[in-house]
């Protein structure tokens, strides 16, 4: 069992139910007609691959935070509550991956990247078309959104106490899209300078492009489980530094691994003068500061005392050093 299937084996959301969710959501309305090219670009995006980091992540931390306490409960309204509950944390998990696949596709396109693989697959442009694959990009993020406006509003009338966290979590998704959006755009702006860029530039737009969506997934993992305000603190820190961590060693993918190994097309961050921290700072040092990273984020679990479970986490914290090289 790997990393992420430790992290989402636990009550709230097991894999098998995470993907039976994405699949009925990228079900499009009737309006588009059966077999339509966009309900099949919008499949293509989301199912059949992918690491499901940050569903797992958000999952992993519920438990961490305490919640899912009434998984074992045998009475009716322990069961309710449970199902309420797996309703609440599936919805949010499966919004983080569609807003993440959504900009998975625009990164892909030949006006951005240019990449033609996708976890192995053509990517949505290249089995679609750029037209249809922007399509279907604006309707996963959209289709997020609706996934955690719908939360907000059943839990409004259910348990007026949980409004408050449910629209800190639509807001995390807002600004994470947006950071999306700020992030690419400085990929796009620095990527051909010949001038080396520096470590917080880099920083910057590994922030937008990765970080903002990775801590989103840990901080609304906390939010789920109505956690005190110290442990959804610490599920900030930890979110920031594993979002770092990921994205650098994603660059370090790039640059030392294989196309067929990592899935995806690789060696094309150098040659494109990409903003990477790999150019900023070296192979050797990229490796250091994930490792740097990655023992902020444990040291912001260990900052609290989890009312739950913390193996999902652990196991989520080795996902990402085993992807940068390190060794925990």
């Amino acid at each position: 069992m790997d990393a992420i299937e430790r992290a989402l084996s636990m009550p709230a959301v097991s894999p098998a139910q995470l993907e039976g969710a994405l699949e009925a959501a990228c079900d499009v309305p009737a309006l588009v007609r059966e077999g339509d090219a966009l309900e099949a670009a919008i499949r293509l995006a989301v199912l059949g691959g992918g690491k499901r980091l940050r569903p797992a992540l958000c999952i992993a931390m519920y438990h961490f935070a305490g919640g899912g306490s009434a998984a074992g409960g045998t009475d009716n309204d322990n069961d309710n509550d449970t199902a309420a509950e797996r309703a609440r944390v599936t919805s949010v998990a499966v919004a983080l991956e569609l807003l993440h696949c959504a900009s998975l596709v625009l990164d892909d396109l030949p006006c951005m990247d240019d990449d033609a693989l996708r976890r192995g697959r053509p990517a949505v442009h290249a089995a679609h078309g750029p037209d249809t694959a922007m399509l279907a990009a604006a309707w996963l993020a959209m289709r997020a959104v609706e996934s955690v406006a719908l939360l907000a509003a059943s839990s409004a009338a259910a348990r007026p106490s949980s409004c408050a966290q449910d629209a800190d979590i639509l807001l995390r998704f807002a600004r994470a899209g947006q950071a999306m959006a700020r992030g690419q755009h400085l990929d796009l702006a620095l990527t051909g300078g010949l001038q080396p860029p520096d470590e917080s530039t880099v920083q910057a737009v590994h922030r937008g492009k990765t970080g903002e969506l990775i801590c989103a997934a840990a901080v609304c993992g906390a939010l789920l489980a109505r956690a005190q305000p110290e442990v959804v603190g610490a599920a900030q820190r930890c979110g920031t530094a594993l979002g770092r961590a990921f994205q650098i060693a994603d660059d370090l993918v790039d640059a030392t691994r294989s196309c067929e190994d990592a899935g995806k097309p690789v060696g094309q961050d150098g040659p494109a003068l990409r903003p990477t921290y790999v150019r900023a700072v070296g192979v050797q040092e990229s490796r250091a500061r994930v490792g740097q990273l990655l023992a902020e984020a444990q040291a912001a679990l260990d900052d609290v005392a989890g009312a739950g479970d913390a193996a999902g986490m652990r196991a989520l914290i080795q996902l990402v050093a085993v992807y940068g090289g390190q060794s925990l």
